[in-house]
């Protein structure tokens, strides 16, 4: 399989940065009590953590299921699952992490769904995500302590600026499609009426979704991402707990939510280097110094490069399935 050059490069890139930015947090970080830490270590405990690492990410795929039914269609757990690792492992190979988003409505697509409705599932993806979050921001706020603390005043800020950018794209694909279609030159009619009608599907897959009559599923659907949202929140006293630490679960769990809550859209591949800074200032309170490096490279493998790894093996999996297809036909 030829593998293209941006996703190689995006690969490089995200494997390079994240080796010299662990490598610089613990240079950083490290004396002798980092050694005596590494023999203390709870591997077992480590091993739990990766399986709540898999509940994690099956109750968001299992939730992108559920709004698929709603919409009529018929998508496994398993193959929400898919859907899920694919957006990470893009994720962490492209700036903004937003390659994902059109990889994960094509795998829809091929499950049977038209664009404008595997649009409108990955756009309520997002939307039930941060109708969980929203109400448990002014706790998280509360127990980090938004007035005292800088990065959780920057990262208030940061959430601010991108749900305005969320609402305006919103309005933009779902109230004013209009507009999205004048971008498109004339003399493209084809695209035009391509365009025109997915954003129709979308319009109706919204519409259906706010006019659902199944109860059951609509509240399934917002169960499962609280509960995956209580699982990733999980991960970060597990972490400390593993190392020897008072796990302080309130604060470790606030701190973790709203790092990953903040930096959805970064401009590096993956977030590498942003993610690392702003996790070190905020574990700072519940981690001591020497020990905050190894705290913080555990924490974006355990939250984040599982998945992107798992999600590169599915995707190059999909590739050479697609390669073969094409050289039969």
């Amino acid at each position: 399989m030829k593998l293209d050059k941006r996703i190689k490069r995006g690969i490089q890139i995200a494997i390079l940065s994240f080796t010299i930015v662990s490598v610089g947090l613990l240079l950083l970080t490290i004396d002798k009590r980092t050694i005596e830490l590494l023999e203390n270590f709870n591997p077992e405990l480590f091993l739990f953590i990766v399986f709540v690492w898999f509940a994690y990410r099956f109750a968001d795929g299992f939730g992108i299921s559920v709004i698929a039914r709603l919409l009529g269609h018929k998508i496994s757990p398993i193959k929400g699952f898919e859907v899920v690792l694919v957006g990470l492992f893009l994720s962490a190979v492209t700036p903004f992490q937003i390659s994902g988003i059109p990889m994960q409505i094509y795998m829809l697509h091929e499950e049977g769904m038209d664009v404008g409705k595997a649009t409108a599932v990955i756009m309520a993806r997002g939307v039930l995500y941060y109708l969980v979050v929203v109400p448990l921001l002014p706790f998280i706020f509360a127990i980090l302590g938004i007035s005292s603390n800088f990065v959780v005043k920057l990262l208030f800020g940061y959430l601010m600026v991108t749900g305005s950018i969320a609402i305006v794209l919103y309005i933009l694909f779902v109230r004013r499609p209009d507009l999205l279609i004048r971008l498109v030159p004339s003399k493209w009619s084809k695209v035009r009426a391509f365009v025109f009608t997915e954003l129709k599907n979308l319009q109706e897959g919204i519409r259906v979704l706010l006019d659902a009559k199944d109860v059951f599923r609509t509240v399934l659907a917002v169960l499962s991402y609280l509960v995956s949202i209580l699982l990733l929140a999980s991960i970060a006293p597990l972490t400390l707990y593993g190392m020897g630490f008072p796990p302080q679960p309130l604060k470790s769990a606030a701190a973790l939510i709203l790092m990953y809550s903040s930096l959805l859209y970064t401009p590096t591949p993956g977030g590498v280097g942003i993610a690392e800074t702003v996790a070190a200032a905020l574990f700072s309170t519940v981690c001591p110094t020497y020990a905050i490096g190894i705290f913080v490279i555990l924490i974006r493998v355990f939250t984040f490069y599982i998945g992107a790894i798992l999600g590169g093996i599915v995707f190059f999996r999909k590739s050479l399935t697609l390669e073969a297809l094409k050289e039969k036909g």
